[in-house]
């Protein structure tokens, strides 16, 4: 029942959040980030861009936009946020506008006063807002950036990374021996020895009461998180591994703390996933994980679902690994036979939710044919809770679904 996100456009963004619109309703209408979103960047700054292009039409080129739009609130950080969120994406590579911003900040600078002041433009009369731009010579030596990279910007300046899944990639690989599903865990392998592969989604240092640093490490895996603990001796030999954003192989003894799954690390590895491995279908990557390990693998079987007297799978991206999770609102829905209108159902309800504006989170608690619940933050999306919008939800759920307030949940 997932939605798309997508990167932030200067030709497709509106101010905030939107759902770009589908043919009809079997396709899955994507969730745009709006441009006021991108860290940095004020609504007043990027509002001229969105008037520009409703009323005259997409930026052909990056000298296009330069030409047109009135950049006189704008600043050079403004066009930075802009071009490291990916805005500029669907008009040059990344990278190129990014070593290029002096030259185009100045180019819309000077085209900006000249507009203003009543001169020609420097491009001359002729050239209509069509015609794309041969003027500006933008220097293109620079590498684009790998898609790891572009994660790291779209994390910076979005708060969430869409270009590099590396869930998404776990999920779509054989891993052997390891366990890439916070699934595959359970209660009877607690003291034993684990391999486990995930994503280093945060490291934080302490130290020991004879001053030896340690690591309590957020190891990202599907449907979950699991904590690493990193002592001092292990440390000594996996120092480098360390590092966001990095995959690991982290071999240890698997524990519970408090109610959630931990591994106290013997051994790590650094882990390359292989390149083709993000690009798979979501549904078909979780799928082929999750059930028909390739033939002659080793891979560790999936744990059937658990009963409900057994410790739940752990929820993904509802709380802060300190355990705090803000307030918001709760779409409750049920998983039927009929996906495209499962998905429409969403999207419209996502739809209603970006008409309020506000700071409130949103999260979907998805009840799977299959007997299991999943509990999620749905990223990059907020809204203001009241009293009409959880009405309003609710009239575009099935019976037995739910919109609702959902409190905080203190650390």
């Amino acid at each position: 029942m997932g939605i798309g996100i997508e990167l932030p456009d200067v030709n497709r963004s509106g101010i905030h959040y939107t759902i770009d619109t589908p043919t009809d309703r079997t396709q899955s209408g994507k969730l745009r980030i709006g441009l006021a979103a991108i860290k940095t960047v004020g609504e007043a700054a990027i509002t001229p861009i969105v008037t520009e292009r409703v009323a005259k039409g997409p930026y052909a080129s990056i000298t296009d936009f330069c030409r047109r739009v009135d950049v006189s609130g704008l600043n050079r950080r403004t066009l930075e946020g802009l071009a490291k969120a990916g805005a500029f994406d669907s008009l040059a590579p990344r990278a190129t506008v990014i070593g290029n911003l002096d030259r185009i900040w100045a180019l819309a600078q000077q085209e900006t006063r000249n507009r203003n002041s009543g001169q020609f433009g420097m491009f001359g009369e002729e050239m209509d807002s069509g015609a794309g731009g041969t003027l500006l010579e933008l220097d293109t030596s620079h590498a684009d950036y790998t898609p790891q990279e572009k994660a790291n910007l779209e994390k910076e300046y979005l708060g969430v990374a869409l270009s590099y899944n590396p869930l998404l990639a776990l999920a779509a690989i054989n891993p052997g021996d390891a366990y890439t599903l916070v699934d595959q865990l359970d209660e009877e392998m607690i003291s034993s020895t684990v391999t486990l592969l995930g994503h280093v989604a945060g490291v934080t240092e302490r130290y020991t009461r004879d001053n030896r640093k340690f690591l309590r490490v957020d190891l990202a895996m599907v449907g979950g998180q699991v904590e690493a603990m990193v002592w001092p001796d292990s440390l000594e030999k996996t120092a480098h591994v360390w590092q966001t954003g990095r995959v690991a192989r982290v071999t240890g003894r698997l524990q519970i703390r408090g109610d959630d799954f931990s591994i106290a690390c013997y051994d790590a590895q650094e882990y390359e996933l292989p390149e083709n491995a993000a690009v798979a279908p979501e549904s078909e990557a979780a799928s082929k994980s999750a059930s028909t390990p390739a033939p002659g693998s080793t891979a560790p079987p999936p744990r059937p679902a658990r009963s409900n007297g057994s410790r739940p799978a752990v929820p993904a991206n509802t709380t802060a690994s300190n355990g705090h999770r803000e307030a918001g609102v709760l779409i409750r829905m049920v998983e039927t036979d009929q996906p495209d209108e499962d998905r429409y159902r969403l999207r419209q309800a996502i739809r209603v939710m970006l008409e309020y504006t506000g700071e409130d989170k949103v999260y979907l608690e998805l009840h799977l044919k299959e007997g299991r619940t999943v509990l999620m933050e749905i990223p990059t999306v907020s809204t203001a809770v009241c009293d009409e919008l959880q009405q309003r939800v609710q009239d575009v759920l099935l019976q037995g679904e739910t919109c609702m307030e959902y409190p905080a949940k203190a650390a």
